[in-house]
């Protein structure tokens, strides 16, 4: 099959609960390849299937995403090289893929694992192709990234004693890339530190131990070799914070600028929201170039493989093993 016969349905997480009265029309009747991340849920077939047509009107009168030849693969090739993603560029989904195929053609005994097998390999050698050349390095604009990129540059190890102020969006964005350390979280209120433990991303947190309190414990504070500020400035609680803190350890204050923060003048080594906007917009004048180049590169091999064209990469030996019991 070339790229040209593929059929995608594309389900939203948020939408999932409407894709119930979708299923028993169709089931049984076209033979689907599924994948689901957190994200996203995502229906490949063949555009010949008997009830292809009918099941595709469905979905788009459902309010779906539905893409077709060309379009379908290259909106697949953009899926598994984490240029859907939310941080474009990260590299998690394309396991996610690898995996959902593997348990798809190892389990399933339909023509569409045969009718596939060569769109998945050429998916799997364009997205590594994508992937090695322009988005090696094209997640670290995030948050989390420069956050880890400033503990490196501050000589701040895996496996350090980082405390982090706060328990809100921000500190939730930051915790999955600080997973490698021993990580000690305050927050003021329980409610945040109950909210923190049963968000979405906490499934990606590292091991963390957790306060609440109206004031910091000179406890949580006195082992610590940096100190995460996720928390607005507020001159009198702060004042009381630095009394229980080293303040030689360096200081990464997320909440406020140079401005707001001129009573941390005691604080030796103190970096700023203003500050870590510059080193963001730095990584994304590299980041936006590389995703630029991947978007397009993306196109170029979509249209190549609807025409049945051909992009030689030498497939390593864990995504050959996902093709040798097929063909």
């Amino acid at each position: 099959m070339k790229a040209e016969n593929l059929c995608i349905i594309h389900f939203k997480k948020s939408s999932l609960k409407g894709l119930q009265p979708l299923a028993p029309s169709i089931s049984g009747a076209v033979e689907i390849f599924k994948i689901e991340t957190c994200q996203r849920a995502i229906w490949t077939f063949q555009d010949s299937a008997f009830g292809a047509r009918e099941l595709c009107a469905l979905a788009l009168s459902a309010g779906y995403d539905v893409f077709l030849g060309k379009q379908a693969y290259e909106f697949l090739l953009r899926v598994s090289t984490g240029l859907e993603s939310e941080i474009k560029g990260e590299a998690d989904i394309f396991g996610q893929v690898k995996q959902a195929w593997k348990a798809f053609s190892e389990t399933s005994n339909s023509v569409l694992v045969c009718e596939l097998w060569s769109i998945m390999k050429s998916l799997f050698e364009d997205t590594k192709d994508i992937r090695a050349r322009f988005l090696q390095n094209a997640a670290q604009g995030s948050y989390g990234s420069l956050v880890r990129k400033w503990l490196k540059t501050n000589g701040i190890e895996p496996g350090a004693k980082v405390t982090v102020l706060g328990a809100g969006k921000l500190s939730r964005s930051i915790l999955p890339w600080l997973a490698e350390f021993n990580v000690q979280l305050w927050n003021r209120s329980e409610k945040g530190i109950v909210e923190l433990k049963t968000c979405d991303e906490s499934r990606h947190f590292g091991q963390i131990e957790l306060f609440w309190g109206e004031s910091l414990d000179v406890n949580v504070s006195k082992d610590a070799e940096v100190v995460i500020y996720c928390i607005p400035p507020d001159r009198e609680q702060d004042a009381r914070r630095l009394r229980v803190m080293n303040s030689q350890v360096p200081v990464l204050h997320l909440g406020g600028t140079a401005e707001d923060l001129s009573h941390f003048d005691a604080v030796a080594n103190l970096k700023t929201l203003d500050a870590f906007f510059k080193m963001q917009t730095e990584c994304n004048e590299l980041r936006a170039t590389q995703l630029k180049r991947a978007y397009h590169s993306c196109a170029e091999k979509s249209i190549l493989r609807a025409m049945g064209g051909s992009v030689s990469l030498p497939h390593g030996w864990e995504d050959l093993a996902l093709f040798s019991s097929v063909g």
